[in-house]
């Protein structure tokens, strides 16, 4: 039984520390490039779009919600979210989001029989969005962020209690992307972001039916270690409407 627990809890592990070496590459978009308007004008947004651009589009706007329907925002778990946005100016917003993922694991290598768990990621923050053109954003804020392990399996045994143990955390985050704007419907993309936990907030581990006191630790120490590490947001699509 102890090494089903083990086996579990340190390829969770695994899973979210090969995530900290994860790498993305992309260009810059063309629309994030700043110009500065000429010297008789004296508007407070000096972008050189048409009526119809996303930067116009915003203009006005005091509301905002969108639903995220692509992506992850804790790799490897893929899932749904919400944002609730309020708009001070046509370039600059506060957020607040909610989401939720989950990624089901399976491994043959890992013991005589396959291994199965489920890993679900939830996170609920709060950021602020500064727009830098037509459409290109950057966003930084803090998000509460727990990470679970349920539904262990080997082979036709399935373990019991459903959930093995969570870890809670306090992190800071940073996401780059674009968004446009057609009206009141709006659709967009984190394509990158990182999650940096900053505090340890709360650890759960079940380990009742573990009577080596080495094995509780090491699990314990496991846990611990998915509490501080760093995760990535990837491809956040999203669609909603602003008003």
């Amino acid at each position: 039984m102890k090494a089903i627990i083990k086996s579990s809890v340190f390829a969770i592990s695994a899973i979210m520390i090969s995530n900290t070496a994860f790498s993305a590459s992309m260009n810059s978009p063309q629309g994030s490039t700043y110009k500065s308007a000429p010297t008789k004008q004296t508007q407070t947004y000096n972008y050189n779009y048409n009526n119809d651009s996303s930067a116009a589009n915003r203009e006005g706007k005091v509301f905002g919600i969108t639903a995220q329907l692509l992506g992850s925002t804790v790799a490897p778990t893929a899932g749904f979210g919400l944002t609730f946005a309020y708009h001070f100016t046509g370039n600059d917003l506060m957020q607040v989001e909610l989401t939720d993922g989950v990624y089901n694991y399976s491994d043959k290598s890992v013991l005589l029989e396959p291994l199965k768990f489920k890993l679900s990621a939830q996170t609920a923050g709060a950021n602020y969005k500064r727009f830098f053109g037509n459409s290109f954003y950057g966003k930084f804020g803090a998000d509460y962020r727990k990470i679970s392990l349920s539904d262990v399996a080997v082979g036709n045994f399935r373990y019991t209690p459903s959930e093995i143990g969570s870890a809670e955390s306090l992190a800071a985050s940073v996401a780059i992307g674009n968004q446009w704007q057609f009206d009141y419907f709006t659709i967009g993309c984190d394509w990158f972001g990182v999650m940096a936990p900053v505090a340890t907030l709360n650890i759960k581990s079940n380990t009742e039916n573990i009577k080596n006191a080495n094995d509780k630790r090491d699990i314990e120490d496991a846990w611990n270690q998915i509490a501080s590490v760093t995760s990535y947001q990837v491809l956040r699509f999203y669609m909603g409407a602003t008003f």
